[in-house]
């Protein structure tokens, strides 16, 4: 882990604190496990604000890019990250409450005098990663197999790709 950076949300929010800073992704463990290697740069922002209703809530932009294994050709696939998110930070359970259906689309955590800046970093990047990271059809590099008698011919994977089409 990239070090453990505590905040205290409410009065970050209230304070409007802005934090910014950028790490590798070798520094995290859990998003390392799904690369194709630790290459590449993540970049943040967060910010504190007082939402229209007087709540507090940050502000979290990630930027970057890293290296995923396509799962079509499992060769290098460079995936550039912008993720942006709001959440709003609630006291209580008693404020978990019903709310308009405007703020469905709101996500809420738990106001905290501690909340792991860095693991809730980790945390978004994990859910902003695509399931099955794919490079753009036709950009695949299908690897050809050379047979016995020293002439190349197409992988399996080729030629089922043929049929299909």
């Amino acid at each position: 882990m990239f070090g453990q950076l505590s905040i205290d949300t409410a009065k970050f929010a209230r304070e409007a604190t802005e934090l910014s800073g950028a790490f590798s992704p070798a520094q995290m463990p859990r998003v390392a496990a799904q690369l194709f290697d630790l290459n590449g740069d993540i970049r943040y922002v967060v910010r504190g604000y007082v939402t229209g209703r007087g709540g507090p809530a940050i502000a979290i932009r990630i930027t970057g890019s890293v290296n995923l294994r396509c799962e079509r050709c499992l060769e290098r696939l460079q995936y550039d990250l912008l993720l942006e998110r709001d959440l709003v930070l609630l006291n209580g359970i008693d404020e978990f409450g019903p709310r308009d259906d405007e703020d469905d689309l709101v996500d809420i955590i738990p106001a905290t005098p501690h909340l792991d800046l860095h693991a809730t970093l980790e945390e978004e990047i994990m859910l902003g990663l695509p399931i099955a990271p794919r490079h753009v059809e036709g950009e695949c590099h299908v690897p050809v197999e050379v047979a016995s008698d020293g002439e190349s011919q197409p992988s399996a994977f080729a030629v089922l790709a043929k049929l299909k089409q």
